[in-house]
C-alpha cells in the first residue's frame, strides 16, 4: 500500500493547473504562449520584461531554436502562488479596514 500525504486545496490547485497545462501545451512554453499565460498584453511587452529582468519565471534559450522558453511547471507554480496570495489577501481584513480614525473608532 502506498501511503499518500493528504493534499491541501492549494496543492490540489497546483496539481490541476499542472495537469491541464501539460496536457494542453506540453512541458515547455515558447514566447507566443508564454506572454499570454503570464498576463503580458503583447509579445513586445514580454520582451521588455525579459530585458528588464522582470519576468517572474526562469526564462531560457534553446540552441538552434528562436525565442525564449520556460518550463510549464515553473509557470504553473507561479500562477498557483499568485492565486493563493490573492485569496489570502482577500480573506484577511484590509489595512484600511483596521485603521483607526482620529476618535479611535475603527474605520471601514
Amino acid at each position: 500500500m502506498n501511503p499518500r500525504k493528504p493534499t491541501t486545496g492549494n496543492e490540489q490547485l497546483r496539481q490541476e493547473l499542472e495537469r491541464m497545462m501539460l496536457d494542453h501545451y506540453g512541458p515547455v512554453l515558447g514566447v507566443h504562449l508564454l506572454y499570454r499565460v503570464l498576463g503580458y498584453p503583447t509579445a513586445a511587452a514580454f520582451r521588455q520584461g525579459v530585458l528588464r529582468g522582470k519576468v517572474a519565471v526562469p526564462i531560457f534559450e534553446i540552441p538552434g531554436r528562436r525565442g525564449r522558453f520556460a518550463l510549464t511547471q515553473d509557470v504553473v507554480t507561479w500562477l498557483a502562488e499568485r492565486r493563493i496570495s490573492a485569496v489570502d489577501s482577500t480573506a484577511a481584513p484590509s489595512r484600511l479596514a483596521r485603521q483607526k480614525d482620529k476618535c479611535g473608532a475603527l474605520t471601514r
